[in-house]
């Protein structure tokens, strides 16, 4: 699937396993939920998945409390997507790799993209979280380093498995074609 830029889609159970924290906000059944909006971190490559959540008035709550606190609010976003309130959960992101992405949120079969401002100020904060986090400010309620360290063991794995079975091809294929020559 091509992801797009701006969009937000559904996790596979499959992440829940293999990121083994659970702590993480988990799939609620057969009802798609919860809703993503996707990043990219360029510095390892992965997705970060940023929670939502339509139980506006708990977030707004929140939300209020920290830019009370704080003068400002990076880890809660409030905004409208898909024409419903939503919060997105910036103190919930989670790094995964694009295998464990299996659905994009649509209507009529079209992907429903997050409009600009949203997305701006969503993206600010998120680059503002990173920064804080490589200086060791706990921001947000997921442990990224620890999810991150297991998304890249798993992709270097499958990465690995993958060049053993294309090795294994060639060398298969290699001897099968020496073989015949030595036939002649």
């Amino acid at each position: 699937m091509e992801l797009k830029k701006g969009c937000a889609y559904y996790i596979d159970d499959a992440f829940f396993v293999d990121a083994g924290d659970p702590s993480l906000m988990q799939n609620k059944g057969a009802n798609k939920r919860p809703l993503y909006y996707c990043l990219q971190d360029d510095s390892t490559g992965l997705l970060l998945m940023v929670p939502m959540s339509t139980q506006i008035e708990k977030y707004a709550a929140l939300y209020e409390q920290k830019t009370d606190r704080y003068g400002r609010c990076l880890t809660i976003v409030l905004d409208v997507f898909d024409r419903k309130p939503n919060a997105f959960l910036l103190q919930n992101v989670v790094p995964l790799l694009e295998k464990y992405v299996v659905d994009v949120h649509s209507r009529q079969g079209i992907p429903v993209p997050l409009h600009g401002r949203a997305r701006d100020l969503i993206e600010s904060n998120m680059r503002e979280i990173l920064q804080l986090r490589k200086a060791k400010v706990p921001i947000v309620f997921t442990d990224i380093d620890r999810i991150t360290e297991r998304m890249l063991a798993i992709k270097e794995r499958d990465t690995a498995h993958r060049e053993v079975a294309t090795d294994r091809e060639g060398v298969y294929r290699g001897d099968r074609r020496k073989r015949h020559n030595d036939d002649r």
